[in-house]
């Protein structure tokens, strides 16, 4: 966890210093909170997921992966306004169709 919080660092202040985006404006103490509290739900959530894939067999943890993509995808158009293309609804609906039985 440490290790992509830094690598994380290191990737958005290069990519800041080298002008590719903008730096992060300066917060007041809600927009702090709100980090840490988000911050926190994160790293409880990771550990969540973590604890319970190990105790999932194989094949099941497997489809638990490819659907968190369908499902952050579709939280992503819906939570954000994010723009849903006929690209990433062609790879969500192949994701869909890899996740039904095949007999």
């Amino acid at each position: 966890m440490v290790v992509a919080a830094v690598l994380g660092l290191l990737a958005g202040g290069s990519e800041s210093a080298g002008g590719l985006v903008p730096w992060p404006s300066v917060m007041g103490w809600r927009g702090v909170a709100v980090l840490v509290v988000f911050s926190g739900l994160l790293l409880a959530a990771n550990y969540a997921l973590q604890y319970g894939a190990a105790r999932l067999p194989a094949n099941v943890t497997a489809v638990l992966m490819l659907s968190e993509v369908l499902f952050a995808t579709l939280s992503a158009v819906w939570l954000t306004e994010e723009r849903l293309t006929l690209k990433i609804a062609l790879g969500g609906a192949l994701i869909f169709l890899r996740l039904a039985p095949v007999h």
